[in-house]
């Protein structure tokens, strides 16, 4: 059995509101990965990647990016596995947004770059405590 989040925690560690997590979802920017919503009554399940993923999507949205730029980067981080996307990188420099491999010191600002391993780190802190170790 994997571990999810129901829509109502994914909201509160995200800081989305319910109308944004749906429209995110139905237009294919983050979709849930444990259970989708497949008719009346089925509830959405999101697995902690995924919410790793709607934060670098709100951030990215809250830095001004176009939501086409968001959604074609967002595409690009879902290609990777879970655990593939710990060594990925965010670079935001002006209009363009990459995802790139982080094996060498990033020689950018500190608002030009975001690490999935410090987003996930970051979660993992909130829903787990200090004790947990980053990735």
């Amino acid at each position: 059995m994997q571990f999810g989040f129901r829509p109502r925690e994914v909201l509160a560690l995200t800081g989305l509101t319910y109308r944004q997590l749906d429209y995110w979802d139905r237009v294919g920017l983050v979709k849930p990965s444990i259970a989708r919503a497949e008719g009346k009554g089925c509830i959405r399940v999101y697995s902690f990647w995924d919410i790793v993923q709607l934060r670098v999507a709100k951030c990215l949205l809250e830095k001004g990016i176009s939501f086409r730029v968001v959604k074609e980067v967002m595409g690009e981080v879902s290609k990777y596995s879970n655990a593939d996307m710990v060594d990925k990188v965010v670079i935001i420099t002006g209009d363009y947004v990459s995802v790139a491999v982080n094996k060498t010191p990033v020689d950018y600002d500190s608002d030009s770059v975001m690490y999935l391993s410090d987003i996930a780190g970051e979660l993992q802190k909130e829903l787990f405590g200090s004790q947990v170790s980053n990735y």
